[in-house]
């Protein structure tokens, strides 16, 4: 019981995660320990294994070659966070923009810090990527985002590459729409 509720949780911080520009749900996912187990599930979805596990014992062997009740918790929650998180984070950030953008910042600072703790040892080739990706970092939050257009097939290229970063830590998808000029016309 403790592990489902555990799971809907997590899932429902990175619902709630993927509706804030910066703060990705993959990283959640990392930083809560369901990164690897996350990974492991999708490649078994999306892999012939299942096509196997079904033909060999049907629906409950597909069921737990996907990892099925894992996904019965995290989906819901995710579901929740995100459907909660767009009504909640859109009156924030008309009501309080500034205490909401801090608290987003703190977010982020946060899983920087926790994911620069578990690099073992910072070789220089760590220490160059860091240098390099935070560079890229600050250029895209000083870019201008794109005005977005409103045609449907650009929704959903828009709304494809979003739900890609949703499983990359440190990639936001939110934060992609925005810069895609998005962000607004997806989450109202």
């Amino acid at each position: 019981m403790k592990r489902t509720l555990l799971l809907f949780l997590k899932g429902a911080a990175m619902g709630v995660a993927e509706v804030i520009p910066g703060v990705s749900g993959g990283t959640l996912a990392f930083i809560t320990g369901i990164y690897e187990e996350l990974l492991d599930t999708i490649k078994n979805i999306l892999g012939p294994e299942i096509f196997r596990a079904f033909r060999k014992g049907g629906i409950k062997a597909a069921w737990a070659k996907a990892n099925g009740p894992f996904l019965a918790f995290l989906l819901p929650g995710m579901a929740t966070g995100l459907i909660g998180g767009v009504f909640v984070v859109t009156k924030l950030l008309e009501t309080y923009p500034q205490l909401l953008w801090a608290f987003f910042f703190g977010l982020i600072l946060a899983s920087v810090w926790y994911i620069g703790k578990r690099v073992g040892h910072w070789s220089i080739a760590e220490i160059v990527g860091l240098i390099l990706s935070s560079a890229f970092a600050f250029y895209i939050t000083i870019a201008a985002p794109a005005q977005g257009i409103e045609a449907y097939w650009f929704i959903f290229i828009c709304g494809m590459i979003a739900i890609s970063a949703l499983i990359l830590p440190g990639i936001s998808g939110s934060f992609l729409l925005l810069l895609m000029g998005m962000y607004t016309v997806i989450i109202p």
